[in-house]
């Protein structure tokens, strides 16, 4: 498997020319667009007509939205590392991408085991359950890397490198809003 997505990614780009970082993007959040739609689906038009949900969709939903999630978590990881920015050879990333592929899988396993614990209590409180308490964890984890990745790429730019500064703590910033903004909302609600 390994050495199928590294025979993938050995060109910088796709037939179309964009970068790999672009082009996964695009799919993250094209796979997060379809998981809206099959929530939204069961939530206007299957509920709205049966006056139940269809846990297909609700399921379906959850599995592409998990898949969405942790290819822009990763996304935003590699960058930190100064993947497209400082280096572009994916030879670098010979153990990282093994590595992202298995906690990818075992992210959406954990939801999908979160989704079989569904209750009255936790169908739209998805977090308040153990498995959820492990993925808002995934998350600390991921911004704790997010910082050590952001923190190495910044020492290693020179002073002749101001735009790139710039940039990564500009970077920094959203990245930090963007991982952490759920660990910290579970702790103020936890605390209400």
């Amino acid at each position: 498997m390994t050495y199928l997505v590294l025979y993938v990614l050995k060109k910088d780009k796709d037939p179309e020319g964009d970068t790999w970082t672009k082009f996964m993007l695009k799919i993250s959040i094209w796979t997060g667009i379809i998981s809206i739609s099959f929530k939204y689906a069961d939530y206007l038009i299957y509920a709205y007509a049966y006056g139940r949900h269809f846990p297909v969709l609700d399921i379906m939903y959850l599995l592409l939205h998990a898949i969405s999630d942790v290819g822009i978590i990763f996304i935003v990881l590699f960058v930190s590392y100064g993947w497209t920015i400082t280096f572009t050879k994916h030879k670098k990333f010979d153990l990282w991408i093994p590595i992202s592929l298995i906690v990818a899988f075992v992210y959406v396993v954990v939801t999908a085991v979160n989704k079989t614990r569904d209750g009255h209590h936790t169908k739209f409180h998805m977090f308040d359950t153990f498995a959820g308490y492990i993925m808002v964890s995934f998350r600390v984890l991921f911004y704790l890397i997010f910082v050590s990745g952001i923190i190495r790429s910044y020492l290693k730019l020179s002073s002749r490198h101001s735009k790139l500064k710039r940039f990564f703590l500009q970077f920094a910033l959203f990245g930090t809003v963007y991982l952490t903004f759920l660990p910290i909302a579970m702790v103020l609600v936890e605390a209400v």
